[in-house]
């Protein structure tokens, strides 16, 4: 996976308070406070219920309080304070406070505030740290747009999340994506709804075997699961709408710097070749090192239950098949070989229909005859298909 997002962080303000109690109370402390977010912050409390004259010391000022502050880690527990509080007239007011911050989970925040109360109604909160949020941008709905969006809006619900993906739904490049049991406990951890969704769908395995000079070397306990990306897109997407980010669909994202204009935070998630990135290059200091390796993206109806390479030697030089399951009666099927052997072999000639025969009789072995899945147009059906928006001989990700 990508690297960890940093975000800021929204700034000290006020919150509202609530003490319908009678009179106005000013004190040093609050009630139990609840602190969700990440970082060590401090919580505000305000409280609710009749006011005591004159309280000082440990106990309850105007009522039980709620806090929010800004902690690290997992875990939801109270604040805690002392206060002091006298009567003088009915109504609530608002608690001046550091606002909460972004992070996983709920944990609890050493918090301390005070809250004075004059006349009716609810005191409203202004300032950074009102709950108003940041506005963050994401361009680019494929798995890393999508998942950034989720968790940044997750880790902080006042913040409004977009979305914009150029391409359709079901639009798609390849066929299967692989995890690490590493990752998906990366995923269990900063999401569990979405974690909970994507293993009731992902097929598993914990073996990779290499096939070379009729050999097959074994090699076990790796810990692997993949599901259809198409599937993945949907559970992404439905996660994002359910915590509130919109997502733009068949929607080009505007130029970069409009949407730095009116966001605080742009989130560049728009491919290998982003135009973002290219458009700040400068910033970013991007490389790109080509090399001379060649890729035909395929998909088989092959049922496998490990991860396989199939080295072969043909007289135009070395080439090898990457085969993963992605369902349980579909892999994806990577043909790999240099430049000089593909264009030996005649590859750079050939269209798509010639690739995939070509491929289909050098790794007839491992194909066994198994057929590609159903819906292809072109009769006769071959048994591989090639990937959807992947340039035939394209390098990963190209």
């Amino acid at each position: 996976m990508e690297g960890p997002l940093t975000v800021a962080t929204p700034g000290p303000g006020s919150g509202p308070g609530a003490s319908p109690g009678p009179g106005s109370g000013f004190g040093t402390g609050a009630g139990p406070g609840l602190g969700v977010g990440p970082g060590v912050g401090v919580g505000f409390g305000t409280g609710a219920g009749p006011g005591s004259a004159s309280d000082s010391g440990p106990g309850v000022g105007p009522g039980p309080g709620v806090g929010s502050g800004a902690e690290i880690g997992p875990g939801a527990g109270p604040g805690a304070g002392s206060g002091s509080a006298s009567d003088s007239g009915p109504g609530p007011g608002p608690g001046p406070g550091p606002g909460p911050g972004p992070g996983p989970g709920a944990t609890p925040g050493p918090g301390s505030g005070s809250g004075a109360s004059s006349g009716p109604g609810p005191g409203p909160g202004s300032g950074p740290g009102s709950g108003t949020g940041l506005r963050i941008a994401v361009v680019g709905g494929g798995p890393g747009g999508l998942y950034a969006a989720a968790l940044l809006k997750r880790l902080d619900p006042a913040r409004s999340v977009t979305v914009w993906e150029r391409g359709a739904p079901e639009d798609s490049f390849g066929f299967g994506v692989v995890f690490s049991d590493e990752t998906l406990g990366g995923i269990a951890q900063a999401d569990p709804v979405l974690h909970a969704a994507v293993q009731r769908e992902f097929i598993r395995w914990q073996d990779i075997v290499i096939h070379h000079r009729g050999r097959a070397v074994r090699s076990g306990g790796h810990g692997f699961a993949a599901l259809d990306r198409r599937r993945l897109l949907v559970l992404l997407a439905d996660r994002c709408r359910d915590l509130g980010v919109q997502v733009h669909v068949r929607t080009p994202a505007p130029p970069a710097a409009e949407l730095a204009a009116g966001h605080d935070l742009v989130v560049a998630a728009d491919g290998a070749r982003s135009a973002t990135r290219t458009a700040y290059a400068e910033a970013f200091g991007p490389r790109l090192t080509p090399h001379d390796c060649r890729y035909i993206w395929l998909s088989a109806e092959l049922p496998l239950d490990a991860f396989r390479f199939e080295i072969v030697e043909t007289p135009h030089g070395v080439m090898q098949a990457h085969a993963y399951p992605y369902r349980a009666d579909a892999a994806t099927f990577i043909v790999e070989m240099t430049e000089e052997v593909w264009r030996r072999a005649g590859f750079d000639a050939l269209d798509e229909a010639g690739s995939i025969a070509a491929c289909e009789k050098i790794f007839a072995r491992l194909l066994d005859g198994r057929p590609h899945r159903p819906g292809r147009r072109d009769p006769p059906r071959p048994r591989l298909l090639v990937a959807p928006g992947v340039r035939r001989g394209a390098a990963p990700g190209a």
